[in-house]
This record gives structure tokens, sequence and C-alpha cells, in this order.
């Protein structure tokens, strides 16, 4: 799967960024990835991370395992539509 300047992408179970930050670099300032996971201290983690690096193209997304929250954010921030997500993948939509 391509990733592209300009795109928004999804990391469900972002933990502390392995995905995330390449990403964020990948689809620059004009792409957004949403960082979602369960855990508050992953996120805190992350949010450590990309403060310290001036990332801003990052929004991270409290979720739990069952429901994540991934669909009421976006809506909110844009108009995108989602397609498929996987567990543990990033993904574009």
């Amino acid at each position: 799967m391509a990733v592209r300047s300009g795109q928004t992408v999804a990391d469900v179970g972002a933990g502390t960024g392995y995905f995330s930050l390449p990403l964020a670099e990948t689809v620059g300032l004009q792409g957004k990835v949403y960082a979602v996971d369960a855990q508050n201290e992953m996120l805190a983690l992350l949010r450590q991370k990309l403060d310290e690096s001036a990332i801003p193209n990052v929004e991270l997304i409290h979720a739990e395992a069952g429901n994540t929250t991934l669909r009421d954010a976006v809506a909110t921030s844009s108009s995108l539509q989602m397609s498929g997500m996987n567990s543990k993948t990033a993904v574009p939509y």
C-alpha cells in the first residue's frame, strides 16, 4: 500500500508511534495521521515524541478495543469517508 503526501491515514494500535511518526513525515503538512490507541500511557508517550519533534499533523485518539471512536473524530475534522480499516494497520481512507 502506497501512502502519499496529502493523504489522511489511521494508525490503529499506534502505541508509541512506530508507524505514526514516519507516516506523519510521509503525508506531510497537507496530510493527517490519526493515531488510535486504547492505552493512555502509550498516547502520552507518543504525545511527548510529537511535542519534542514539533510534528503537527498527528491527532491522538483514545479508544476502547471495541470502539475506536475514529469515525466520530474524522466526522468532526473533515468530510472524509471511511473505508475498510484493519486493526494494527495504518491505512489510508
